[in-house]
């Protein structure tokens, strides 16, 4: 059954850089709920479905803060999409902070729930912390030498040539290169698998709209094997600084601007980062969530981890990276996350 909730907006500050988000809670407060703290995943935004997520839980029972990291979304931090793994961990431990002192929350019961690429961040920042009650991963990142294998050659290649062209820029202290998040097969994107752009589009709420530089690129390139689905337009709207047709902003109807990239180094420095094994150090127990097909984070590593590590539990799902999202897979996803926090870290 569930319960009437609110959501109002936050800031906290992560390393002085102000980060920016929602918090959601049961609209009544006594007793106190337990707290969980969502992250997204690579380049992504709370609002691409995350927000979601946090009415859902809340529903249930629980308070929940999700937030966009520092230099992403609604955060401050320049220049934007400057990615950084301790960055971003820092940002998580810090809404943790901030979300004990919420009204409303259990700040002895803290839960983290992280997504793609945040799922190697919760495994990093449960292991250091000892304050965590549970922690749940869904399409989780463990291994990035297996995520790069995903990849063609070509966009292997091209990715470490947007790298050299980061680290030169740094070296004469000018901002960092940006090389595409998504992209079709063999462009130089860091996710090119062929269900990535359509999977990611879906994510977007309704009157989401592409810049004039990805919309160009869609008309000249992507319109034979992409389809825009119904939240998302066209417009010629003009780029700051664009660095190629890839990376080109995305807005959303609040405003938000995203950019189809991240700092290139960081698809170099990703590649060394093995999250997964870290699982068997875990102090509090969680949920593995695995799509069996999902192109972006490959299932076979994750499994092996998980199912070596005491505290784990795994669940697998016949989905791709991008199905859970939305619809179905949605629901059938977050009821069993949710049976699993009414086992470990129950409301009152």
């Amino acid at each position: 059954m569930s319960v009437a909730i609110v959501e109002n907006p936050i800031e906290f500050l992560s390393d002085g850089t102000v980060c920016r988000g929602l918090f959601v809670r049961p609209a009544a407060i006594d007793p106190p709920a337990p707290l969980v703290v969502m992250s997204h995943g690579l380049g992504g935004l709370y609002e691409m479905r995350l927000d979601a997520y946090a009415r859902r839980f809340a529903e249930a029972g629980y308070a929940v803060l999700t937030f966009d990291y520092r230099h992403f979304g609604r955060s401050d931090g320049q220049p934007r999409h400057w990615l950084v793994r301790e960055w971003q961990q820092a940002d998580i431990m810090a809404a943790i902070d901030h979300g004990k002192t919420l009204p409303g929350v259990d700040g002895r019961r803290v839960i983290l729930f992280g997504s793609s690429l945040a799922g190697g961040h919760m495994i990093d920042v449960s292991c250091a912390r000892k304050d965590i009650s549970a922690t749940i991963i869904q399409g989780p990142f463990t291994d990035g030498l297996a995520s790069a294998r995903a990849l063609a050659v070509p966009s292997v290649l091209g990715v470490g040539l947007f790298a050299l062209a980061d680290a030169l820029s740094r070296l004469v202290r000018r901002k960092p290169v940006l090389v595409p998040l998504a992209g079709t097969w063999g462009t130089p994107a860091l996710m090119t698998a062929p269900d990535v752009v359509q999977g990611v589009l879906k994510l977007f709420p309704p009157g989401t709209v592409l810049s004039g530089r990805l919309s160009k690129h869609f008309r000249r390139f992507a319109q034979k094997t992409i389809h825009l689905t119904p939240n998302i337009s066209t417009s010629e709207r003009p780029e700051a600084d664009p660095i190629s047709d890839l990376t080109g902003s995305i807005i959303l109807p609040t405003g938000t601007v995203l950019i189809n990239g991240v700092s290139a180094l960081f698809g170099l420095m990703i590649m060394t980062w093995r999250p997964g094994k870290k699982l068997s150090q875990l102090r509090s127990p969680m949920l593995v969530c695995v799509c069996e097909h999902d192109s972006v984070a490959p299932p076979g590593p994750t499994l092996r981890y998980a199912r070596a590590a005491p505290q784990c539990e795994t669940r697998v799902y016949p989905y791709g990276h991008f199905d859970i999202y939305t619809d179905e897979p949605f629901d059938l996803m977050t009821a069993d996350q949710l049976a699993f926090l009414q086992r470990v870290v129950p409301v009152n």
